[in-house]
């Protein structure tokens, strides 16, 4: 049997043993410390929300640009010829039908009233001394005193002061009118701008405008749709892929430049029947309610219109579609199409449909 100095075969056998020992515990070990750390680096699980779609009926919305217009608007102008005395209304104030805004001199316009009328009386005591001589020669003439040639003088005379009459009635009409108009009164209520003329000034019918009025409660908005986008709409109703609204029942919603919604909803008035050759546009016109006159003639807003409705399609949540959108690629999203699919239809209240 061989031997070793200082080892003998049993503690040689020993020894290898606890070697390979050690060779198979190493990789177990370290195996057992990359499981740990992996486990411990990975990210936690992401929850998932579920959220249930039916089938809904989702209005077909369009957004168009558009302009505030007044409800009515009118020209301060004088009526008669004069000088300026007194300029009653605050500029930019409200004003009511009938209001005096400016007073004219009366005093010219006072005299002609007060001749017109001295010549009506004039008038009338002519016509009744000629009836009393038509009176006098018609009981001559049944007498057989007067001639008939009198008689007829007598009742040409009669006519003609009666038409003296009408006249000078006429004449005093129209000087009290004139008098009247020394007050320029407001045509329409509404908003009042500057002032266009000054005390002291002379004014004539034909002279510049005096005022503005603007009446802004409620308001018009115009707004312009492509001609392309009605007539695609026409179709898509002929062929039964969208539902016509009843009429009258299409909301009208405006919103802000800066994207804020206007409170009160409006309603659409018409369409008109030609279209803008130089921009290929068609007018809608919508008449919105303004009691806080917010909107001012001329301001520029968007329009939120229902035209149709899409019947049996699925909504997508605004809370899930905005989240989609952020995970579009670039590309993808600054398509117009890409654009469509999910902003095309919107519900009205906070859906949106996904797809069209």
């Amino acid at each position: 049997m061989w031997e070793i100095k200082g080892i003998g075969m049993t503690g040689l056998q020993q020894a290898v043993r606890s070697l390979a020992l050690i060779c198979v515990w190493l990789p177990l070990a370290s195996c057992s410390g990359e499981t740990d750390t992996s486990k411990a680096g990975a990210a936690p699980q992401a929850e998932v929300a579920v959220v249930e779609v039916k089938a809904e009926t989702l209005p077909v919305v369009t957004e168009l640009p558009g302009r505030v217009a007044p409800m009515m608007t009118a020209d301060v102008r004088p009526r008669v010829t004069g000088m300026v005395l007194k300029r009653v209304f605050e500029q930019g104030s409200t004003v009511r039908e009938g209001d005096v805004l400016y007073i004219i001199d009366p005093a010219p316009f006072q005299a002609k009233a007060e001749a017109a009328k001295a010549a009506l009386d004039s008038a009338i005591a002519a016509q009744a001394l000629a009836k009393q001589r038509a009176d006098r020669q018609a009981e001559l003439l049944r007498k057989g005193v007067a001639s008939k040639d009198s008689t007829d003088t007598a009742v040409a005379t009669l006519a003609q002061s009666n038409a003296d009459v009408d006249r000078a009635r006429a004449d005093l009409t129209t000087a009290e009118l004139e008098l009247q108009y020394t007050e320029i009164r407001a045509p329409i209520s509404g908003k009042i701008g500057r002032a266009l003329v000054t005390e002291g000034a002379l004014v004539s019918p034909t002279s510049d405008v005096m005022a503005s009025l603007q009446q802004i409660d409620p308001v018009y908005v115009d707004f312009t749709q492509p001609a392309d986008s009605v007539i695609a709409l026409k179709n898509a109703l002929a062929e039964g892929k969208l539902q016509a609204d009843a009429p009258g029942s299409a909301r009208l919603k405006l919103l802000s430049t800066g994207g804020e919604p206007y409170p009160h909803d409006g309603k659409l008035l018409f369409s008109e029947a030609s279209v803008n050759s130089a921009t290929g546009q068609i007018i809608l016109r919508g008449e919105f309610p303004n009691p806080e006159m917010n909107l001012l003639p001329g301001m520029y807003v968007r329009g939120r219109l229902e035209q149709a409705a899409l019947d049996g399609h699925l909504p997508c949540p605004n809370r899930l579609s905005s989240a989609i959108r952020p995970a579009m690629p670039s590309s993808m999203s600054s398509e117009p199409t890409a654009r469509r699919s999910f902003e095309r239809f919107r519900s009205a209240g906070a859906s949106m449909a996904a797809g069209s």
